[in-house]
């Protein structure tokens, strides 16, 4: 038989590296059982840290939201028309804003019924 086989001895050299020095396994098995089944490391503040600054980011981003969002739009005041429509009987009287006049009444010849006229402001853009 072969006694020099070259994985056992790849072997020995890798567990040689790997293994830690036997004190400090003595003292992690000693901490471990000496710690108990019930005894947890408190890791309760770095929670609370942790909460604390997600409460505040979010206070945070409320506050610039609130603080840049742009004022209530004003109630729209009507303006004058720049028409104003009147009228008596079949006679219409159209004026516009800059005081000109247009009036609208029968025709000379025969009366023709249901003529009117209809006048828009202008729209706003």
């Amino acid at each position: 038989m072969h006694d020099d086989d070259p994985s056992t001895d790849v072997d020995r050299r890798l567990r040689a590296a790997l293994r830690p020095p036997e004190d400090r396994v003595r003292a992690l098995i000693a901490g471990a059982l000496s710690a108990g089944p019930d005894s947890r490391p408190q890791r309760r503040r770095p929670r609370v840290v942790a909460v604390a600054a997600a409460a505040a980011l979010i206070a945070l981003a409320v506050a610039l939201r609130w603080g840049t969002a742009p004022p209530p739009a004003p109630h729209r005041r009507r303006t004058p028309a720049d028409l104003e429509i009147s009228g008596t009987s079949s006679l219409i009287v159209v004026t516009r804003a800059d005081g000109s006049r247009f009036v609208f009444g029968p025709s000379t010849g025969s009366p023709v019924r249901g003529e009117y006229v209809i006048a828009f402001p202008p729209s706003e853009r």
